[in-house]
């Protein structure tokens, strides 16, 4: 409750479970995904085994959840009004909890109707996938394909597949 100023679930996910889960199921570099962010227990996690871990300790998370808006709430946002600010709370320091550094962005997405699905916006997509996989982000440009990365990891993002291309991809792959 501390950390968000309110009660904001009546039982919430104990902060001590999660990073024990965290700290058996990964490495100090991984990537930790909650598809049932709620208030950010997992990300606070993280930021505490990285802050034990030390230097060592450079895990990163994506929190994904639903708005949870309902008709009667159109303007519920768990994401927006607990997760990011449980996050950024934990990252700043809060009541007497020292600052455990770090950062994160919040981002939202929109529904997309079923008739739009092949509508991509690509320098989205180029964005979020490096968000997820790269430290640097490189903007998106019309090609054929982009690419960020070195001769040990990279991201690769092909908009829209063309046979003739596929030559060009090989070579950027080896």
């Amino acid at each position: 409750m501390a950390i968000l100023g309110k009660k904001t679930f009546d039982h919430p996910k104990p902060p001590s479970l999660i990073r024990a889960l965290v700290q058996q199921a990964t490495g100090p570099n991984d990537i930790v995904l909650d598809f049932f962010a709620g208030s950010g227990t997992t990300a606070q996690a993280v930021l505490e085994l990285n802050r034990a871990d030390g230097d060592a300790g450079r895990r990163r998370f994506i929190m994904v959840s639903s708005t949870e808006a309902t008709e009667d709430e159109p303007d519920k946002n768990i994401c927006r009004d607990a997760c990011a600010k449980r996050v950024a709370n934990v990252i700043a320091g809060y009541g007497s909890a020292p600052a455990l550094g770090g950062d994160f962005c919040y981002l939202r997405t929109r529904r997309i109707p079923p008739e739009n699905l092949l509508d991509v916006d690509h320098e989205q997509v180029w964005i979020a996938l490096q968000l997820a996989h790269r430290e640097a982000i490189s903007s998106y440009v019309e090609a054929p394909f982009l690419w960020s990365g070195d001769a040990q990891e990279a991201v690769c993002y092909v908009p829209r597949f063309r046979r003739k291309d596929l030559p060009a991809l090989r070579q950027a792959i080896k």
